[in-house]
């Protein structure tokens, strides 16, 4: 009980707890990626993230559990962003913004993976990193529309699945989304899109 509380008590002690979090998280992502969901082990993740086998083993009995529960690591990051009014430079920004997300939460190219999978793991991290921001961005669309600074035939799935596919396919063939890339996303959906 008293280590209970000395966590919630003690700021260095939290912050410790919260970067080995993200050692186990990032692993634990690493090898799903790369190797399948099969793939991770207690022991596995340990060497991958330099975390003690013990240390994973007190906050989860085997990786079924660590994979069942890795949300609660919290350690994805959250899309923080206010919202923005429809106009070209707020939709670049909007995309630049989901691009840099996705790279320091699980790389542009993984999120083609984590959309074609049907493994509950990947289901998860879906609904916790890419549904909110997919969210977030269909509003912004909406909210457009409802402007009347788009054309109201905007398609707002559509776009969406374009927007990223066209970064997933991207990142895939050059390495990485280049810096560019946003804004010339965002100049040709603006020509289909704008009232």
């Amino acid at each position: 009980m008293r280590s209970q509380l000395t966590e919630f008590t003690n700021p260095a002690h939290a912050r410790t707890r919260r970067a080995t979090n993200q050692k186990i998280a990032r692993a634990t992502m690493q090898i799903a990626l790369s190797e399948g969901v099969k793939s991770v082990t207690i022991e596995e993740v340990s060497r991958r993230s330099g975390v003690a086998k013990t240390t994973i083993y007190r906050r989860f009995h085997n990786s079924d559990e660590l994979l069942k529960n890795i949300s609660v690591l919290d350690v994805l990051p959250q899309l923080k962003i206010e919202q923005l009014a429809p106009t070209k430079a707020n939709l670049e920004l909007l995309i630049r913004t989901a691009v840099d997300f996705f790279d320091a939460s699980v790389g542009v190219q993984s999120v083609g993976m984590i959309l074609c999978s049907d493994s509950t793991f990947f289901k998860q991290i879906f609904d916790n990193l890419i549904l909110p921001v997919r969210n977030y961005v269909a509003e912004f669309f909406e909210n457009g529309i409802a402007a009347k600074a788009f054309t109201a035939d905007t398609d707002t799935n559509f776009i969406l699945e374009q927007v990223i596919g066209a970064m997933v396919a991207h990142a895939a063939v050059h390495g990485e989304v280049s810096a560019e890339w946003p804004g010339k996303m965002a100049a040709l959906l603006w020509r289909s899109i704008a009232a």
